[in-house]
């Protein structure tokens, strides 16, 4: 019997994912937006952005490339399924490029979001994303044939030129989205999803679950960029990104604080494995001291050159089955 599409919790045990692909990466063209990302990472992107990466900096493209390969190996080797789309064809490139010419594909979460046996393609904010639900549409029919899920696709957010912002949409990202069974929590920030896109989860998913609007500060861009759950009742967070403190439903876990600029280097951005095995940026060594401190067992690897633009671990994975 073909297994399920199941996930309910961030921290349920990982058995199969989707991992983001470096393809024809280019360099994001930029926007004022970038509000929540590095001092260095702004700089870089103004400079070069909307050219492929492998021609603004080979050596960085290089080390992308290396250090998503070393996601894969690692994921498989804690014995998880690891799916990976190909790379946008020229058509798909094409899509909305004369609003937005970008090419992005490393971070698998966003345009795409499974609740339960749910699998919905989302609204992406950035028009420079939405291509990205293709490649994954075809691998989504590909390796779930035979197995029990609902696919649905949300409305298209209007395409609206960059000059005048993106839109009303509905919105809604995967990066904003945690799970704690029934209960939805979703982050608006004013860079991925927003009221709409909230408002539209809670009537599809209906009265079985409870989606909660979380407000964000501009200094994040998404939820998960300041929460991260490893286990229950544990959870790391920069409260500083919370316009109306942590969501009631955590008031007595055991949380690990981080600094609004260290959320901006992806602190938060983790990968659950199960409650007791967590992958961490390199880069964070505190929040692994403080995990280790707790019981759970991490994994610490590179991560600095893909998370310069703007998704760590969390951001390049999207689970298919968590028990």
């Amino acid at each position: 019997m073909n297994k399920v599409v199941n996930v309910n919790f961030e921290w349920g045990k990982l058995q199969e994912v989707i991992v983001g692909t470096v393809g024809n990466l280019t360099v994001p063209v930029w926007t004022d937006e970038y509000e929540f990302a590095p001092k260095e990472e702004k700089t870089f992107v103004r400079e070069f952005g909307g050219e492929l990466m492998l021609e603004a900096s080979p050596i960085r493209h290089k080390l992308i490339t290396e250090q998503m390969s070393c996601l894969v190996k690692t994921l498989e080797k804690f014995g998880v399924v690891v799916h990976q789309p190909r790379a946008t064809n020229e058509d798909e490139e094409a899509y909305l490029a004369n609003i937005r010419d970008c090419t992005q594909q490393l971070f698998a979460r966003d345009h795409l979001l499974v609740i339960g046996n749910h699998v919905i393609e989302t609204g992406m904010r950035d028009p420079a994303e939405r291509k990205n639900k293709f490649p994954t549409r075809e691998l989504l029919y590909s390796i779930l044939q035979g197995r029990e899920y609902k696919f649905v696709s949300m409305p298209e957010p209007y395409p609206i030129n960059v000059k005048a912002g993106f839109g009303d949409g509905p919105f809604l990202e995967g990066g904003d989205t945690l799970l704690c069974g029934r209960d939805i929590f979703v982050g608006v920030s004013g860079h991925a999803s927003n009221e709409l896109g909230v408002k539209w989860l809670q009537q599809y998913l209906g009265k079985e679950y409870c989606v909660h609007m979380v407000e964000l500060t501009s200094g994040v861009l998404h939820l998960d960029c300041a929460m991260s759950l490893p286990k229950k009742g544990l959870a790391i967070v920069c409260k500083q990104a919370f316009k109306h403190g942590l969501p009631r439903y955590f008031d007595d876990w055991d949380v690990i604080d981080v600094s609004l600029e260290k959320a901006s280097y992806l602190a938060c951005n983790g990968l659950v494995i199960d409650e007791s095995n967590y992958i961490c940026p390199a880069e964070h060594p505190d929040i692994a001291q403080e995990l280790t401190k707790r019981g759970v067992n991490v994994t610490m690897l590179e991560f600095g050159a893909v998370s310069q633009l703007g998704g760590a671990f969390r951001c390049a994975h999207h689970p298919i089955i968590r028990r």
